[in-house]
């Protein structure tokens, strides 16, 4: 499942512009997603918002 998180891309920035036009002050950090140690849902850093593509991307049956 983490392999198909490349095609959530579309809506996460339709999702971007959608707030962004609500909120015209919003600034919008680069955006990584990784895969760690199933410990942590991601962080913000000054070099962008890091999303553990592991914690949200898991289905029944995705071996751990």
């Amino acid at each position: 499942m983490t392999l198909q998180t490349g095609q959530a891309e579309p809506a996460v920035r339709a999702a971007m512009r959608k707030f962004n036009g609500l909120y015209n002050k919003a600034t919008f950090p680069d955006v990584y997603f990784l895969i760690g140690n199933m410990n942590s849902g991601g962080m913000a850093t000054p070099d962008g918002l890091m999303i553990a593509a592991e914690m949200y991307g898991g289905v029944p049956g995705v071996p751990t």
